[in-house]
């Protein structure tokens, strides 16, 4: 498996053989294989033949693998009602690494190259019969499975006639051993793909977590063959910044736990769908969501080459974010070059409270666990320079092989009172791939430390242990926060019956905010 594209589009699958996540197909194509036929896949569509189509390189090693297992011509052969189309996505390569004449890899250097090299001729079977399926070399028919396609090969969808297709083989789907690449699964993915005639299928998509004052965009996915006609957004508690038919951006002042639920109507009915969103408190937050937010960081392209760290969106990969529409990504390939990255990414000026119970945490997430990159994360109290932060020790540092979202932390108690630049820097990384970095936070991870208790606020709590309902006793009271021992805002309410039922067992901080001052308690939820 090695990247192919100058142009990503990158999306985590966490899909099984028969879970599979339907996206329909982008245009379809209409292209002219080696032979000088004519491959139209609407046609192929619309004469009730589903397809099954193979992304592949010719120098690829596990695409070769696939292509030797002769499971592609076993389906052509033994599917009336399945086509097998296969796809040369290397735009370099032409057909004579198609036929096999080249050398692979550099007999020289032995280095793996892309351009002009091959692992064999992709003409033949294993047995040495010519295949039995169109060859098209043509890359922009990757456009139309852009929606799942990862940017990796061998990567193999299966298309329904309906137009909706599902990933059947390739790296980093989630798929455990590519065990629907089968004909008796093939068969059972046909016959559970969406279907004229049926309620839509919906799920929010969109990370259940902002920060107070910051927009989320969630997005409601649907799959109904049938036209949507109607979607419907509930959200209370949140301010309605934007709404455009599955999209839908909100923002919160406060701190809590609140629900989005949207409605999906098409011919045949409705289907409704659920997300709870957890709005944090925080000292610094960033989501890398858009250019506004990045404007006041700084970066340094100190390798020189022209490249540095880019918001997904600059790069067709916006799917590759933890949560909202963006984050950052660094890279050490791209437009078919291999960078020796040395890029630095700097904050603005934080300024953090005295007290030592402050924290900074993110998420990491690496494209593949093959080709893994390198950042470390600094910290400065001078002027965030980038010859400041080379007089100091990284904090952090890692090798992003993980291809799911990790959280990262480090601790900011030595940096109380100060003011401090965070520096996240994409360097010893020469021709591997891409990864992402989300959701900046500086808190403070004890709600008890650093807030205005008044001693003389007479607030009772009770009962205490409490099963169900909790009963705050106090006069001119604004606000409760519900708080788990991390300091995260569980649930916040306006009234003196706080409902904790659905809560799980143990111990929690109970904030009360008052019009004289706050308050903070310990409560056991039995």
């Amino acid at each position: 498996m090695k990247k192919v594209l100058s142009v990503l589009v990158a999306l985590m699958m966490g899909a099984t053989s028969f879970a599979q996540t339907w996206e329909h197909i982008a245009a379809p194509f209409t292209a002219t294989d080696i032979y000088g036929h004519t491959v139209n896949l609407a046609d192929t569509l619309a004469a009730g033949k589903a397809v099954v189509i193979d992304y592949s390189c010719c120098w690829c090693g596990p695409c070769w693998n696939l292509h030797t297992s002769g499971i592609l011509e076993a389906i052509q052969e033994q599917m009336d009602e399945v086509c097998v189309i296969w796809v040369e996505t290397e735009s370099s390569n032409d057909l004579s690494e198609i036929q096999g004449n080249s050398t692979y890899p550099n007999p020289s250097t032995n280095d793996q190259y892309y351009s002009g090299y091959t692992q064999g001729n992709w003409t033949l079977t294993p047995s040495g019969d010519s295949v039995p399926y169109p060859i098209i070399d043509n890359s922009s028919c990757l456009n139309t499975c852009a929606a799942l396609y990862a940017g990796s090969v061998p990567s193999v969808f299966l298309i329904d006639t309906t137009g909706f297709f599902c990933s059947i083989y390739g790296p980093d789907y989630g798929i455990a051993n590519n065990a629907a690449l089968t004909i008796s699964n093939i068969r059972e993915l046909l016959a559970n793909a969406p279907k004229h005639g049926q309620l839509p299928v919906v799920d929010i998509r969109g990370e259940a977590q902002i920060a107070k004052g910051h927009i989320l965009a969630l997005q409601a996915h649907v799959t109904s063959v049938d036209e949507v006609t109607n979607y419907e957004w509930s959200h209370p508690g949140a301010t309605l910044e934007e709404q455009d038919g599955d999209m839908v951006y909100l923002s919160w002042e406060n701190p809590g736990t609140y629900t989005v639920t949207v409605t999906v109507t098409n011919v045949n009915g409705s289907s409704e769908a659920s997300i709870e969103v957890t709005v944090l408190d925080h000292i610094f937050y960033c989501g890398f969501d858009d250019e506004l937010e990045m404007s006041n960081w700084n970066y340094v392209d100190r390798d020189g080459d022209g490249y540095n760290w880019a918001l997904a969106s600059d790069i067709n990969a916006s799917a590759y974010a933890h949560s909202g529409a963006d984050a950052a990504i660094g890279f050490s390939y791209m437009n078919n070059t291999a960078l020796s990255p040395d890029n630095w990414m700097i904050t603005p000026a934080i300024t953090l409270p005295n007290i030592t119970t402050l924290r900074a945490e993110w998420y990491d997430r690496g494209f593949s666990s093959q080709y893994a990159d390198k950042y470390s994360v600094y910290i400065d109290t001078i002027d965030g320079s980038v010859e400041h932060f080379l007089a100091t020790s990284a904090k952090f540092t890692r090798t992003v092989s993980n291809t799911s979202w990790t959280h990262r932390q480090i601790n900011l108690g030595n940096y109380a009172g100060k003011t401090i630049y965070i520096a996240f820097r994409h360097w010893n990384s020469t021709d591997k791939y891409i990864f992402s970095i989300d959701d900046l936070r500086v808190y403070n991870t004890n709600p008890t430390v650093g807030i205005d208790d008044v001693a003389d606020i007479n607030v009772a709590l009770y009962p205490n242990p409490v099963n169900d309902q909790l009963r705050v006793d106090v006069d001119g009271l604004r606000e409760v926060n519900v708080m788990d021992l991390s300091g995260r805002v569980l649930m916040t309410v306006n009234s003196n019956l706080v409902d904790m039922s659905a809560m799980a067992s143990g111990v929690y901080y109970v904030r009360v905010v008052t019009a004289d001052g706050v308050a903070t308690k310990k409560v056991v939820k039995q």
